[in-house]
């Protein structure tokens, strides 16, 4: 069956989205089109990225799982990311990246996503969606709290310690890198960060996953 589609519906076309058929989903706070319908009709919705923005992943690649702090509440919260091991070479168009014994990178600042990954993360952040970011001045993927309050990126991965920044093994030792990549490639738009030395690739718990197939 083919994934749902999550749209870009400004608020003052919301009525029009819905009048084609567009579903509202109230968790993720986004429009999409359900899995049984057709996708044409909300073809100005969809989102596009410039093609030269696409880097493709290719084997392994991982989600991220770590802890944070909201700042808002102060309650703990699961936040994921996604990460692979990067090769030091690129290719143009369509900037390939992996290699099995590369350093591995945690990317931030995700502006595309294949849809059937998005199930993946939310299963561990539920409000895991692209909103605007005031910091970064653009919209992008990011984690929220259960209250509702973003967690952005740089929140999470450029200070020492943070939930993507361990400066301890011991913290490195407690989050987990889940496979979710095992076949084919994985296209997404974001950059790159890592924190150094690599405590992460050294220490996190590996989980295997399912993984999933060639999606272009």
């Amino acid at each position: 069956m083919r994934q749902r589609i999550e749209l870009e519906v400004p608020y003052s076309e919301k009525d029009e989205a819905k009048a084609l058929g567009a579903w509202w989903d109230p968790v993720v706070r986004t429009w999409y089109v359900p899995s049984w319908k057709e996708p044409g009709p909300f073809r100005k919705w969809l989102p596009t990225i410039p093609e030269e923005d696409l880097m493709t992943l290719v084997p392994p690649v991982f989600m991220v799982e770590s802890r944070a702090e909201c700042w808002k509440c102060c309650q703990g919260v699961t936040v994921v990311t996604l990460a692979s091991c990067l090769a030091a070479e690129e290719t143009e168009p369509g900037r390939v990246r992996g290699a099995a014994e590369g350093c591995l990178e945690l990317f931030c600042d995700i502006t595309y996503l294949p849809s059937p990954l998005l199930p993946t993360l939310r299963r561990l952040n539920p409000g895991y969606r692209k909103r605007f970011s005031k910091t970064a001045g653009a919209s992008y993927f990011m984690n929220h709290c259960r209250c509702g309050a973003q967690l952005g990126d740089f929140y999470l991965h450029a200070e020492p310690g943070a939930a993507f920044f361990p400066v301890e093994q011991e913290m490195a030792a407690s989050m987990k890198l889940h496979g979710v990549l095992r076949v084919g490639t994985l296209r997404i738009a974001g950059g790159a960060h890592s924190s150094s030395p690599n405590l992460i690739q050294e220490h996190a718990q590996r989980i295997p996953g399912d993984g999933w197939g060639r999606q272009e």
